[in-house]
């Protein structure tokens, strides 16, 4: 394909010729943009704002880091599958026309597309029982629409959500708000309530024991007359005050033997001392910071080599941190066992010296001590509880709805689509014109056909129709000034006498018309151009050498017969016998019949070189209508003897390459007679410095 430069210069007069196209065009595009605008789903945007509390409890200034980190974790919490699954059952939304945006055609239209996509998808699947209820592709909707922004250093958030309708947009936004923040709370809460729920169970069957105990010590009071103060000697003062001391040691050894139980049961990321570890909470801090930046890398991003070796390591410390702690509980509850054992051996030994004096008084001390121990037991276990709940609680970030859904108000689409429309079309035909006259190869203007053969155009004509070129009087006409200044170009020097009028030159002007290829108006042409000169009052001779292809005379309506330009040629007949008169423009014609065996060979004898001198001596034009040079060499040999070549190029007809072949096949020498003239132009591309408009005088 040829490219040709098109310039700034060139560019607006060639969108002004095709102003019609370009208007047409961005009609057509703006009526399509509006009428997709009418069926394309329509979406309904809701908007809602939350609050997330980044200061932990106790603490009073959080870093600007930190805050990031948080409020980016809680988008990542809203948008995640177990929120989005959950608002999906609770509002039964699988099935829910509101939801998806679908195309505004007439519900038949809509059922027999979704009735073909459902045959379609049947084939595909092959069984069905186990296809999905779109469930899945309802989830993907909300989270690909659910759009959660927040600023930087801000602790607001502010999620956006589209669905076929209003109501649908707000609801399903409020839900899922609703769910974050009940969500967090309920998992904190199922946390509690598990060892609450233990707690209590121990706790109260402890309650059970100590009123059991204490019945036992009234019951023996009773029964063994002991009044409720009475003195004791040294032996029982000092079993008194061991009993003291037991029963602290056997405290502290039910919270710590509560807090073991806790850490078999739970494991030590339940215990008390877990939670509260400073450390600890320092390193969660650190893994949820590389979980954040890991979550925004592919997994075959190099960088996350470096990060997944750090959360390794963070880990690492964490359990090992997790594994002293426990091991401390552990260490405690065998210390609190010790102590426990070595205080209960001195009681029985105090206890034995104190049975001689006092054997009710140390049995009534056992019963009660047994009564406040398990009392004690049972206060530990719902203290222990109500820590776990407290500290569980701390764990999570509160956060509250800054303000609920509120649908965001629309925008007139059928009016932007129908502008974009308009103006894309105007520009999308604009490019193609640009586009195709840079790169078309056909020859559109003159100034392509100067720049390819390096001759200068004599004239632009447009499509002469029959009844254009049979007028009698053409004068004033565009074509008819056009071929006037063409064959003012083709005249000698001082042609005319200034005092007579009369033409001086007898020898006549030889003009062969010819073309690249067939149908570039080669016959039309000459016939007009020579009517129009024997209007104009000169003695015009129109030859038909086309000896394969003759068309002058069916293109004049006249009769072909008799004597021929084949006559002269075979020496059988002379100028004068074979010549036929227009008897409305008096142009003398010879006309030929494609008799010839060799139209070469006789084109080229000099029988027709003879013809042609003797017809200049008469004539002052002798117009040669000949064959297509690419087609045979005709028009190669009789250019020799002719004094000019018209060289018709038609208008986007042939190709630049073409134009150059037809050039480089005549001689160097006879370039200096060729004159380009462009045909079958379209009104519109009529460009004024290659044709004549004609100036009419104005009649009443």
């Amino acid at each position: 394909m040829t490219s040709t430069t098109v310039t700034l210069a060139e560019l607006w007069p060639l969108l002004l010729r095709r102003k019609r196209f370009l208007l047409l065009s961005g009609v057509a595009t703006a009526l399509l943009g509006f009428g997709v605008s009418q069926i394309v789903p329509r979406t309904h945007t809701s908007e809602a704002g939350i609050v997330v509390e980044t200061r932990p409890p106790g603490s009073q200034i959080v870093p600007p880091v930190e805050v990031d980190t948080i409020v980016a974790t809680q988008e990542d919490v809203l948008r995640s599958r177990g929120v989005i699954e959950y608002v999906v059952q609770e509002l039964h939304l699988a099935r829910s026309p509101a939801l998806l945006p679908d195309l505004r055609l007439p519900s038949v239209l809509l059922q027999g597309i979704a009735n073909i996509v459902a045959y379609l998808s049947s084939l595909t699947a092959g069984d069905s029982s186990g296809a999905d209820d779109g469930t899945e592709a309802v989830i993907t909707y909300i989270q690909k629409h659910l759009m959660l922004k927040a600023e930087e250093r801000s602790s607001v958030i502010t999620a956006r959500f589209s669905a076929a309708t209003p109501e649908m947009s707000t609801n399903v936004l409020n839900a899922i708000l609703a769910t974050y923040i009940s969500g967090g709370v309920k998992t904190v809460g199922n946390q509690v309530e598990l060892v609450s729920k233990w707690a209590a169970e121990r706790a109260n069957a402890m309650a059970n024991e100590a009123k059991d105990a204490d019945k036992r010590v009234e019951d023996y009071v009773r029964s063994h007359n002991i009044p409720q103060i009475q003195g004791s000697p040294a032996a029982s003062f000092q079993y008194v005050k061991d009993q003291e001391q037991l029963t602290a040691a056997q405290q502290r050894y039910t919270r710590a033997q509560a807090s073991l139980e806790l850490l078999n049961r739970f494991g030590a990321q339940a215990a008390p001392e877990t939670l509260e570890s400073k450390t600890i909470q320092q390193y969660r801090a650190s893994e949820a910071r590389l979980l954040e930046k890991m979550a925004t890398l592919t997994a075959t991003d190099p960088r996350r080599g470096p990060l997944e070796h750090g959360l390794n390591s963070i880990r690492s410390q964490i359990a090992a941190e997790t594994g002293k702690i426990a091991m401390l509980i552990r260490q405690k509850a065998e210390v609190a066992h010790a102590e426990l054992q070595t205080i209960q051996q001195v009681v029985e030994a105090d206890s034995a010296r104190a049975q001689l004096s006092t054997s009710e008084d140390t049995v009534l001390a056992n019963l009660k001590h047994d009564a406040e121990t398990k009392r004690q037991v049972g206060i530990a276990l719902r203290t222990s509880a109500n820590d776990q709940a407290r500290i569980a609680a701390s764990q999570l970030p509160p956060a509250r709805i800054l303000f609920g859904a509120r649908t965001l108000p629309g925008h007139n689409v059928g009016l932007f689509a129908t502008v974009l429309g308009f103006v894309g079309g105007i520009v999308a035909a604009g490019a193609a014109i640009i586009l195709r006259q840079a790169f078309s190869a056909r020859i559109r203007d003159t100034q392509a056909i100067t720049a390819i053969t390096g001759l200068r155009t004599i004239g632009s004509l447009p499509e002469i129709t029959d009844a254009i070129w049979r007028e009698p009087s053409p004068t004033g006409s565009l074509i008819a000034e056009t071929l006037r200044a063409m064959s003012l170009t083709m005249l000698p020097a001082a042609t005319w006498s200034d005092d007579s009028e009369q033409y001086l030159d007898r020898n006549g002007q030889a003009i062969l018309v010819t073309s690249s290829d067939r149908d570039e108006g080669k016959t039309t042409v000459a016939a007009t151009l020579a009517r129009l000169m024997a209007a104009d009052g000169f003695r015009v001779l129109l030859i038909d050498a086309d000896l394969r292809r003759p068309r002058l005379a069916a293109a004049l309506h006249s009769d072909a017969d008799g004597t021929t330009l084949e006559a002269i040629l075979n020496g059988h007949a002379t100028v004068a016998d074979v010549l036929h008169q227009d008897p409305v423009f008096g142009v003398h014609c010879v006309f030929a019949k494609a008799q010839s065996s060799n139209p070469l060979g006789a084109l080229g004898s000099r029988n027709f070189s003879e013809m042609l001198d003797e017809a200049r001596k008469y004539f002052d034009f002798v117009i040669l209508d000949s064959p297509p040079v690419l087609r045979v060499a005709d028009a190669l040999l009789v250019s020799r003897l002719a004094d000019h070549v018209l060289f018709l190029v038609g208008a986007e007809r042939v190709t630049t390459d073409l134009v150059a072949e037809t050039i480089d096949r005549f001689p160097k020498e006879e370039h200096r007679k060729i004159h380009p003239v462009l045909t079958r132009v379209k009104a519109r591309d009529l460009e004024r410095r290659n044709h004549y408009g004609g100036y009419m005088a104005l009649t009443s």
